[in-house]
This record gives C-alpha cells, sequence and structure tokens, in this order.
C-alpha cells in the first residue's frame, strides 16, 4: 500500500506548480484546486483524458478526490493530463 500521506504532499507539491492554480485547498486526497482562468470545457477535457474532476459552486475551484491507493507514477501522469486540460 503507498504511503498515504508522503503521496498526498507529493501531490499538493505537484498541484501548485501547474502555472494557472492559483491556490490549492484541502488535505490528504480531497483537495480543491482554484484555478485563474477556466479554458473553455475544461471538465470535459479533463474527462476525455480519464481524469475524472468535480466541480463545485465556484467557478473557478474544481475538486479532486483520487483513490487512497494512487501511487506517485498515477500522480505524475494525473499532473500531465491537468496540465494539457488547462490549456487553452
Amino acid at each position: 500500500m503507498p504511503d498515504i500521506e508522503q503521496n498526498s504532499k507529493y501531490l499538493i507539491s505537484e498541484l501548485q506548480k501547474i502555472p494557472h492554480i492559483q491556490e490549492v485547498r484541502g488535505q490528504g486526497f480531497l483537495l480543491g484546486i482554484k484555478i485563474d482562468t477556466v479554458p473553455d470545457n475544461f471538465l470535459q477535457k479533463c474527462f476525455d483524458q480519464g481524469l475524472i474532476i468535480g466541480s463545485s459552486s465556484q467557478k473557478d475551484i474544481f475538486r479532486i478526490m483520487p483513490p487512497l491507493n494512487t501511487s506517485k507514477e498515477e500522480i505524475d501522469e494525473c499532473i500531465q493530463k491537468l496540465k494539457e486540460a488547462l490549456k487553452k
């Protein structure tokens, strides 16, 4: 079983490096990301790449809730897909 605490910290630090993400909220694997400029069809772009990202009541905040057994390799894959979805 992956180290959940260590992988959570890794996920948060990698999300904070993405240019369009202004803020990462939450803890563990229950996170919200605030995006400065949301591209058209952002949720659909994520879904098309296999990422299920949740919306929120605020149009610039999205929910990320990966499974607890997510590995660092899967986190890296998620980060790459998010970067791609954030392109205009």
